[in-house]
């Protein structure tokens, strides 16, 4: 929350005036409801306590108001402040023996409060001052409360982002191995699956980790394999904006069915083609289809065994996403269907998809 979001009049921002004999609470009332400002009136030191831990900007108080019970109870009250609040106190002071007693109070609260003493007959301005002042900063605490909270917000994000990640790279490192026939092809394929990880990694932080566009993973997943007029490359549909567990999870399988065509489909030689169609369609549920088509390239036969990337394909979508991928080994090319189930509320992975024009 910043200084213009919390405005004078709102509950935290609320001046709250003690005032045993009555006379100063009303003076204090009538200069500072002119003001703008939210003004509360308590009758006791239990009250002005409880109103305090509800949210308040700064509080009034006439030292007579401040016998030794009451006294103690604020200063408990004020030790137990989180370590952002040092919450300001208008002291109202005057009359015989203050010396004695501002000295028993300032001793009493000692660093659990900014305190600011204002003798008696009021003065207008000296009033409105301190209390502009005591506002400002309340204003200032406030504000280190929300960046504290921002931050543990955002520690902990990290946090889980960090274990998720790790847990990812550890399974693919481990596949990897299990399927590899030579420290030198695990070596390879671990470090391409690692930087298409990395990669979806910054089109998210580029976008604060909010929602990254499906249409913009295909792009970036088949780049590098582009011809110079983009013509081995057919990108169509809708577009769809997905959650950053999901954007992860899709740029890990469009990266094994990059490769897959670099090495032996349809990116492996002139003339081939790579078509991808992403769809949100209605058959009662809404689901995303993502159609991968292969075309032009040399001969494709079933493989002989069931290699790491295919594992991957089904097990990201089957387990992160709950859809499955069909893998369609035609002579003329590979075909994949991704299927995916949208959830009812369609923001838990998607946050938008919209039929492109």
């Amino acid at each position: 929350m910043t200084e213009t979001e919390i405005s004078l009049d709102s509950e935290e921002m609320r001046v709250f005036v003690l005032a045993l004999a009555g006379r100063d609470a009303a003076v204090t009332a009538d200069v500072l409801s002119g003001q703008g400002l939210s003004l509360g009136i308590c009758h006791s030191i239990e009250e002005l306590c409880e109103r305090i831990a509800m949210g308040a900007g700064a509080a009034i108080i006439a030292e007579e108001a401040l016998g030794p019970a009451a006294l103690d109870l604020l200063a408990r009250y004020l030790r137990k402040q989180p370590p952002w609040s040092d919450f300001p106190l208008i002291l109202l002071i005057g009359g015989r023996g203050v010396a004695t007693r501002i000295s028993r109070i300032l001793e009493a609260v000692g660093t659990a409060g900014s305190i600011t003493l204002l003798e008696r007959p009021m003065m207008r301005e000296a009033l409105l001052s301190a209390v502009r002042v005591a506002l400002r900063s309340r204003r200032r605490q406030y504000e280190i409360r929300d960046h504290l909270e921002r931050q543990n917000l955002l520690l902990a994000e990290l946090s889980h982002r960090v274990k998720n990640t790790l847990a990812t790279v550890l399974s693919i490192a481990n596949l990897s191995l299990s399927r590899a026939e030579s420290l030198d092809e695990f070596g390879r394929s671990f470090r391409g699956r690692i930087q298409a990880l990395a990669a979806a990694h910054g089109l998210l932080t580029t976008v604060n980790w909010d929602v990254a566009a499906l249409r913009v993973l295909v792009e970036q997943a088949l780049r590098p394999y582009a011809s110079g007029d983009g013509s081995n490359v057919q990108i169509s549909g809708d577009e769809v904006l997905l959650r950053p567990s999901a954007a992860l999870t899709f740029s890990l399988v469009l990266h094994e069915l990059t490769t897959n065509a670099a090495k032996h489909g349809a990116l492996q030689r002139p003339g081939g083609v790579v078509a991808v169609d992403c769809r949100v369609r209605s058959n009662g549920d809404h689901e995303l289809h993502l159609h991968w088509a292969e075309t032009g390239g040399p001969p494709v036969r079933p493989p002989v065994r069931r290699g790491f990337g295919v594992e991957l394909i089904d097990r990201s979508v089957a387990h992160e996403l709950s859809g499955q991928a069909v893998l369609d080994y035609r002579v003329e090319g590979l075909f994949c269907e991704i299927t995916v189930p949208l959830p009812e509320s369609v923001g838990t992975w998607v946050s938008a998809a919209q039929r492109s024009t």
